[in-house]
């Protein structure tokens, strides 16, 4: 991506800004991470809900023992 704005006399601030926006390495890390935040989202609440019900069959089995 040439910028005819950026030549050698363009202050270093701009030059490092504009090679920070273009630079894309760490976007698959990134991408991984959400994935990995959503699978963990899905399977607290899964987990949960699954949680709940075995407390509650497992409350109805003690019902009818005693």
């Amino acid at each position: 991506m040439n910028c005819p704005h950026i030549n050698r006399d363009t202050p270093m601030i701009y030059k490092n800004l504009k090679h920070f926006i273009s630079d894309e390495t760490g976007t698959a890390i990134v991408d991984y991470g959400l994935i990995l935040a959503v699978f963990s989202s899905i399977f607290m609440v899964v987990y949960s809900q699954m949680g709940t019900s075995l407390n509650n069959a497992f409350k109805q089995i003690s019902a009818v023992l005693t």
